[in-house]
């Protein structure tokens, strides 16, 4: 939307640090697959966690970035982190890993997400192996207002049922 924008961090972790927060049943996804409410709390927890290392890193690495837009997008209801997405290419230094899966082949098994036959395809019941994530602020223009896409709009649900958004 013209006019908003936002801070997007990548953030490097170990393969299996990765696997534990975003694939294990306590993980960052396990607390969608309990409930909408659960993910968006393990969401909010995770981000505001993470907030004053990045935005102290910003201020150090990234002078030009507003301090105050860069604290309100990342405090904002609809921050959130998730992998890093190959096209989803944002600049040199961000390079994503996740692709689109090859098959159909089910990596989580948990009653629901393998069964799914959601937009979102078969990425739900994958389980990637990564070592990136991405802590994306919020969209906020310059009166700090918040957007929300319109396909983002029920990210929580979308997550709850099928793994995916």
């Amino acid at each position: 939307m013209a006019g908003f924008s936002r801070v997007v961090f990548n953030v490097a972790l170990p393969q299996s640090a990765f696997d534990l927060f975003f694939n294990s049943e306590h993980g960052y996804r396990g607390a969608y697959f309990q409930s909408p409410h659960s993910g968006l709390a393990a969401n909010e927890a995770c981000v505001r966690h993470l907030a004053p290392a990045l935005l102290s890193w910003a201020q150090t690495h990234e002078p030009s970035v507003d301090p105050v837009f860069a604290k309100e997008s990342l405090y904002s209801p609809t921050a959130k982190i998730w992998l890093t997405e190959f096209e989803s290419h944002l600049c040199a230094k961000c390079t994503g890993q996740w692709e689109n899966p090859h098959n159909d082949q089910p990596e989580i098994i948990n009653g629901r997400w393998e069964r799914t036959n959601s937009p979102a395809g078969n990425r739900g019941r994958k389980a990637p192996y990564l070592t990136k994530l991405r802590v994306f602020g919020a969209f906020l223009n310059e009166r700090h207002d918040e957007f929300t896409p319109a396909r983002k709009r029920f990210r929580a649900q979308d997550l709850h049922a099928n793994g995916w958004s």
